[in-house]
């Protein structure tokens, strides 16, 4: 039977410390830790073995494998170990297997270094623990070669949606290209103001709301809204419904009979011929996805697709019979990709959970031998 011994029997998790602006490099230097990863480059090391870095604060728990010299932040920690007694790759999968991240607390969440000291962990002879680290070695590298495949078809899979967009928007000549002013009508939604909104609380969408092709109502929040402003801010089935702010131009169509109130961050837009609602959605979706929306957007941090920006936006835009035909098209599409995309990621996620259960297997087999 294996011995089992506090992770303090093992590990000492050491403190990251603060680097100075003077002290930082752009490149060329070593990297310099935070929770989740490199952050920046240091003019020199903090340790200069191996390590795991762990996330004290902000990505609480997340753990990272270091076999250059590197320096680590004051938001983590790092490992000093007794390689005679514990192989450092053996450490990284048992510490995987610990959910460090749960033994987070407080408002800012963190870890307490004496919380993860009283982790208890199988410790085997130095030779198991090698054998250990190459049969998991082995198998992750081919669930990886896996995902990587599934990742590809994934890519695949919406690349061949797009070329379906791109073989429509091409097909219609420069002379029938129109701006989005020309043939809609859009509005912001209202204000978010709690000290000067008056009426009563309705259920409002904001942009979080709205996804590609799909808009959610499960965390709805409420805003005060009087009798004069509910046709101006409320929807109608049919209406498309674009994202200001957070993920600007990200759009989808009010499938609802039952109408819903938008806040400001969202264009609420109404075609004068319904049939285009659509085809703006796949229009902003494929500028989305070829890189080209972002140019219509202002702001040089957070970025916002403003009224005005939408409104000159030009469009091709076919005979309304042609955007039927087409909107078919690209519907009958996207349920393909749709549902060879979660095909996909059922897979990924089966092997997700068989790393997750061969690590289990190997790091706990010989607790009870």
């Amino acid at each position: 039977m294996w011995e089992t011994v506090k992770l303090s029997d093992v590990c000492e998790l050491a403190y990251g410390k603060a680097l100075d602006k003077g002290e930082r490099l752009e490149l060329g230097g070593y990297p310099a830790y935070g929770a989740n990863g490199v952050k920046t480059q240091s003019k020199k090391p903090l340790w200069n073995k191996p390590s795991i870095i762990i996330g004290r604060k902000g990505s609480a728990g997340e753990i990272n494998k270091v076999t250059e010299p590197f320096w680590a932040l004051d938001v983590t920690y790092y490992t000093k170990i007794d390689e005679s007694v514990i192989s450092l790759d053996y450490l990284f999968y048992v510490l995987t297997t610990l959910n460090l991240p749960a033994l987070a607390r407080g408002v800012k969440p963190g870890i307490n270094r004496n919380d993860v000291y009283e982790q208890t962990v199988p410790l085997p002879p130095l030779a198991e623990q090698q054998r250990i680290v190459a049969k998991l070695d082995a198998a992750f590298a081919e669930i990886d070669r896996l995902e990587q495949t599934v990742d590809k078809a994934i890519t695949l899979t919406d690349e061949l949606f797009l070329q379906v967009l791109d073989k429509a928007f091409a097909e219609i000549s420069p002379e029938s290209v129109k701006e989005v002013g020309d043939f809609a009508e859009h509005c912001l939604g209202k204000m978010l103001d709690k000290k000067k909104n008056k009426g009563v609380l309705h259920p409002y969408l904001r942009n979080l709301n709205v996804r590609w092709f799909k808009v959610t109502t499960d965390d709805l929040l409420e805003m005060r809204i009087d009798d004069a402003e509910h046709e101006r801010y409320s929807t109608k089935k049919g209406d498309l419904l674009i994202c200001e702010g957070g993920y600007p131009g990200r759009c989808a169509i009010w499938e609802h009979d039952e109408p819903l109130y938008i806040q400001k961050a969202l264009h609420r837009v109404r075609c004068r011929e319904p049939e285009y609602n659509k085809w703006l959605m796949y229009y902003l979706y494929y500028l989305d996805k070829t890189d080209r929306l972002k140019k219509y957007f202002t702001g040089s941090g957070i970025q916002h697709f403003t009224g005005k920006a939408l409104n000159k936006l030009p469009v091709p835009l076919p005979d309304k019979h042609a955007a039927v035909n087409w909107i078919v098209t690209f519907d009958q599409a996207r349920a393909k990709t749709t549902r060879l995309n979660k095909i996909n990621i059922k897979k990924k996620e089966q092997l997700n959970s068989l790393r997750g259960a061969l690590l289990k297997s190997h790091i706990k087999a010989g607790e009870a031998a």
